[in-house]
């Protein structure tokens, strides 16, 4: 997927309330101080940290005592408790690299389910998902991975079997695939949980589940089913996080819930509560501050990339923002401020203020990064001998915009990667190309001492980037002129046209007024107007005869006159 295909997906993916695959661009890590209620006991030195050292400090506690830990993130519909699961799994990715062993599972897909069947289900899930760690656990673990239940030891040793076939075959024995009735799922259940509590005391891992939408799992369940709902509590929550169990586990287990279907849990499954007690992260409203954070963050990281160079797109005014605050707040049976709907009706207004066409900003990117190819074709032209020029070439798992090479022999002695991008290019952009080159360089697939070339093109470049790409050596191209990149977006007339028409009748009666006086009445009457859009309104209908200015370059002084009676009527 392209870049600028990815920030669309993130940006529809944001729309429709959900989390984003490149979460960093837009999290938000909250004050603890100011945004939750934890007492759990050896996080009180945190202070005035962030919810980011919270998680690090449970698993690097989880981790280095073996101690499992249970955390309930309590907080409304739409409030950001999934992005902070989203967040605990990259940190532990971060932190923990190979050691985090991490299970994700949405609890909304068990509806109306018998205990059985539901608790079968989930360890099969996570025994799945733990699939590509198993080989190496069970060598690290050799006899201690045994379990005086139905997975033998002949099943543990053929799942680390080279051949495929044998090791697929132990995999669906060890899920008891082969054991349908009903007397012996109890069985599959105790042998699935003591394999996977053996594995995890006895090699150098972290077992990370994260359950999301508990609170949709009750509702669906809490009316025919309530057993079902003490069941999971008791068995994948209270079992493998119970500190009062003798044995060491690196177990962590979070899970999300809604504060009402909480309260119902804790009251209905005492079992469950000794556990989650003093360990809840229970989730405050966002503040107005945080929730303007959001939109820069999203502004300046999504929507800015999609659009630079190809439509004229401000962040909406501080007043619309608040606006948007302030018409959640006040739906019925809400008053607070929720980011997942914040963020849904902020997207909206940029998609009905500016009629947003993604597809047209589609065409201008690959517009632009054929044109960029033949600058890259064009450089390596001049320098001789290079052949084999390809588009979107995919090297060791990376996708290179544009590739070339020197052949001798047929064999390739030399190559050329190219990147292309129609945005400025950041720190963030050309450190990911380094990065790229690197894992080719170790692959042998790229040497800039053996005379490979890697070479960046893009509209402009940020200090600091152009000075990682020199210190690197990359060759930077700055290409602009000829691009076919949009200059207005699907609307932007009509935007035009409707400040000459707040111009026209703001200044009847004028002969001349202050550029900062129609600017003001502009705003007023056209909202999310900027001063650059009202200045190119200005300069078409000085053009058009109908205004006049003394200075070319207009400031907020800048008198303009008035000569409508000679003009084309904007009414």
């Amino acid at each position: 997927m392209s870049g600028i295909d990815s920030l669309i997906k993130d940006f529809y993916t944001l729309q429709s309330g959900l989390v984003p695959q490149n979460l960093d661009k837009i999290y938000i890590d909250r004050k603890l101080s100011e945004n939750a209620i934890i007492t759990n006991y050896y996080t009180r030195y945190l202070g005035n940290g962030r919810f980011s050292d919270l998680i690090k400090s449970d698993l690097d506690h989880v981790f280095t005592h073996q101690a499992p830990q249970l955390r309930p993130i309590i907080g409304s519909l739409g409030g950001g408790k999934s992005t902070l699961v989203a967040a605990i799994e990259r940190i532990a990715r971060e932190r923990y690299g190979d050691h985090a062993a991490i299970v994700k599972i949405n609890m909304s897909d068990f509806h109306t389910i018998d205990p059985e069947s539901l608790t079968r289900a989930v360890y099969q899930e996570i025994v799945i998902q733990l699939k590509p760690h198993l080989k190496s656990m069970i060598k690290e673990a050799g006899e201690k991975s045994y379990t005086p239940s139905f997975i033998t030891p002949e099943i543990i040793a053929n799942l680390c079997s080279e051949d495929r076939s044998v090791a697929e075959k132990a995999f669906r024995s060890l899920l008891g695939s082969d054991k349908s009735s009903k007397e012996e799922i109890p069985y599959i259940i105790k042998g699935l949980h003591e394999f996977i509590v053996n594995l995890f005391s006895n090699t150098n891992k972290i077992l990370i589940i994260l359950y999301d939408e508990v609170d949709i799992f009750v509702k669906l369940n809490k009316d025919k089913y309530p057993s079902t709902i003490d069941s999971f509590t008791y068995t994948f929550l209270r079992d493998f996080t119970d500190p009062h169990r003798i044995d060491k586990r690196p177990i962590y287990v979070v899970f999300t819930c809604e504060r009402e279907m909480y309260e119902y849990i804790k009251n209905k499954c005492e079992n469950f509560y000794r556990v989650a007690y003093n360990n809840e992260i229970i989730m405050k409203q966002f503040s107005d501050e945080e929730l303007f954070e959001l939109a820069d963050k999203i502004y300046e990281n999504i929507i800015v990339p999609i659009f630079e160079n190809k439509a004229r797109i401000s962040q909406l005014p501080k007043n619309d923002i608040q606006g948007i605050i302030d018409g959640i707040k006040a739906r019925p049976l809400l008053n607070e401020t929720i980011p997942g709907y914040f963020i849904k009706d902020y997207l909206n207004e940029f998609i009905k203020r500016y009629r947003l066409d993604f597809e047209q900003v589609k065409n201008a990117t690959k517009a632009y990064e054929e044109r960029a190819f033949d600058e890259f074709k064009g450089y390596l032209n001049k320098l001789g001998g290079w052949t084999g020029f390809t588009r979107n070439k995919v090297v060791q798992g990376y996708n290179f915009d544009g590739y070339a090479e020197v052949l001798e022999r047929g064999i390739p002695v030399r190559r050329a990667y190219g990147e292309f991008t129609t945005s400025t290019a950041s720190p963030e952009k050309v450190e990911k190309f380094i990065n790229w080159l690197n894992n080719l360089e170790k692959a042998g697939q790229f040497s800039q001492e053996k005379g490979d070339v890697a070479i960046f093109i893009s509209p402009g470049i940020s200090p600091k980037a152009e000075e990682r790409a020199k210190a690197y050596g990359l060759k930077y191209i700055r290409f602009l002129n000829g691009v076919p990149l949009v200059e207005k977006n699907k609307g932007s007339s009509d935007r035009l046209l409707l400040i000459k028409k707040s111009i026209q009748k703001r200044s009847e009666g004028f002969s001349r007024r202050k550029f900062k006086h129609i600017l003001a009445d502009v705003k007023h009457d056209v909202a999310g107007i900027g001063e650059a859009e009202v200045k190119q309104a200005i300069s078409e209908m000085i053009k058009e005869g109908s205004l006049k200015a003394k200075d070319v370059s207009i400031t907020p002084d800048t008198y303009i006159s008035f000569n409508f009676s000679s003009s084309p009527n904007f009414g």
